[in-house]
Formats: C-alpha cells, sequence, structure tokens
C-alpha cells in the first residue's frame, strides 16, 4: 500500500509539472502575440491616413424639392424590386383596369387617409364566342319598301364575320394548330363547330384573298428600286413512297418606294 501510495504521489507531481509547462508557454504565446499586434497598430499608423487626413468632398446642401425627388426614386427602386430583390416585369400592352379598395366595414369619410399602395394581379379571360341577331325590320314609307341592312359578312351567305375567319386562320396559320385542334379549341370554349365547316373557311377566304395577292404582286413589279431575299421552310409533298416531306423555298419581295411585300412560293422550287 505504501509503494501505491509512493507511486500516486510521483504521477501527480509529474502532473503537476507538465500543467505548469504549459502555462509558461501559453503566457509566451500571448505576450509574443501581443508584440506582434503592437507593431502592426503601428505599422497602421506609419503608412495609413488618418481619418482626419482623409479629404472628403463637400456634400452640396439640397433643396427641399431634390430631398423629395431622391426620397421618390428610393422608394420607386424598392417597390421594383419587392419580390424578393427580383425585378418585376411590366406588361405595357395589356388592358389596365384600376380600382379603388378601403376597409371593410368603414366609414371612409371618418378616417384619415395615411397611406396607398398599389397590388396588382393580372386576369386572362377565355376566347368567348358572341352570337348576334340582328332584326332587319322592313318598312313601308309612301310608295317606297326600305329595309333595314345587317352588317355584311366576308363571305356569302355566311353567318361568320370577320373577326370568326380571322381567329381560324391566325391559329391554323400562325400557330400551326391542326383544325382538328382549332374544332376541339373551340368546343373546350362553349363554340361546336363542325370540322367541315372550319375546313370550308378556310378555303373560301384563301380563294378571297387570292385577288389581294394578284394586286399586291403587281404593285410591286411597277417598283423601280425591289430589294429580294429567300427563306425555307419543310413542306409536305407527295412521293413514290407516299406521303414526304421537303426543303421549300419562300422567296420574298418588297418595293422600297411604295412600300408593298410580295412572298412567291412555286411549288418550294
Amino acid at each position: 500500500m505504501t509503494s501505491m501510495r509512493l507511486s500516486f504521489e510521483s504521477t501527480i507531481a509529474d502532473l503537476r509539472k507538465t500543467i505548469a509547462s504549459l502555462e509558461s508557454l501559453l503566457k509566451e504565446r500571448d505576450e509574443s502575440l501581443g508584440k506582434a499586434a503592437s507593431q502592426m497598430r503601428g505599422l497602421k499608423a506609419t503608412f495609413l491616413p488618418k481619418k482626419s487626413e482623409k479629404q472628403s468632398p463637400q456634400a452640396k446642401p439640397q433643396t427641399q424639392e431634390e430631398k423629395d425627388a431622391a426620397d421618390e426614386e428610393r422608394k420607386a427602386r424598392i417597390k421594383a424590386r419587392g419580390n424578393n430583390g427580383a425585378k418585376r416585369k411590366d406588361y405595357f400592352a395589356v388592358e389596365t383596369k384600376e380600382e379603388d379598395v378601403y376597409p371593410a366595414d368603414v366609414d371612409v369619410n371618418s378616417g384619415i387617409e395615411i397611406g396607398v399602395r398599389d397590388v396588382i394581379r393580372y386576369e386572362m379571360i377565355r376566347p368567348s364566342f358572341i352570337k348576334h341577331i340582328y332584326h332587319v325590320h322592313t318598312l313601308m314609307c309612301g310608295d317606297a319598301v326600305v329595309s333595314g341592312k345587317a352588317p355584311s359578312a366576308p363571305l356569302q351567305n355566311s353567318r361568320f364575320d370577320g373577326s370568326f375567319i380571322a381567329g381560324i386562320a391566325e391559329l391554323r396559320y400562325l400557330y400551326s394548330m391542326p383544325v382538328e385542334r382549332i374544332v376541339k379549341y373551340f368546343q373546350g370554349n362553349g363554340f361546336d363547330l363542325d370540322k367541315q365547316t372550319a375546313h370550308g373557311l378556310l378555303k373560301k377566304t384563301a380563294l378571297l384573298f387570292e385577288n389581294l395577292y394578284k394586286a399586291m404582286r403587281l404593285a410591286v413589279k411597277e417598283g423601280t428600286y425591289l430589294n429580294c431575299d429567300e427563306t425555307y421552310h419543310t413542306v409536305l409533298v407527295k412521293d413514290k413512297d407516299g406521303n414526304g416531306s421537303k426543303k421549300g423555298y419562300i422567296w420574298v419581295i418588297a418595293c422600297k418606294e411604295k412600300g408593298p411585300v410580295y412572298f412567291f412560293y412555286d411549288d418550294g422550287s
């Protein structure tokens, strides 16, 4: 027991010496770091100018109008980047409606307005179809019979006006929608259109524009200075194996003097 006790005391003494040595090393390190920090402060004071020595331009005093303009500009920047710093896109080509919204169940005249904020919501109205019924009256005025006239339609004996035909042509040729899809699109928006009727409207419209196409060609040919260019588009053709496709060329001719443009297409050649 005595030998074991002496061994523990020896171990404790060694640990105390080790701890004392570590404390001494830590003190020396702190002193070294303090000296380094003092030297750095001396270097900064020597080579870097003091705040009082910096030449800062004197700010020109602002008028009240300039202060108000700067404040409005700051508010506009904050409002424009209100979506987590992302700039919101403005759609200027859409119909705009404005409406004042006041607190519910509150007498507006009894309160004092302290601010107005703008909240924007974009609304989309699906395509709508309107059925116009014109009650055309016929009157006997003396010996003459006078009858009213309903608005004329682009196609003879047709119940579809120009906006309806233009809508079908836009979907078919500008957005490349097949007639079957156009019919389903119309049905989904409340108008049951037969596929044969849609094909007939497009075909009759093409014949109607044939005269305009010829007139544009004559007008362009009368110009003395023409600009021409070509482009290509994949067109469907019939070959020996059935239906196929090829690169078809379209020529555009513009008359610089009068302004008309003529597109020439001859079987894609």
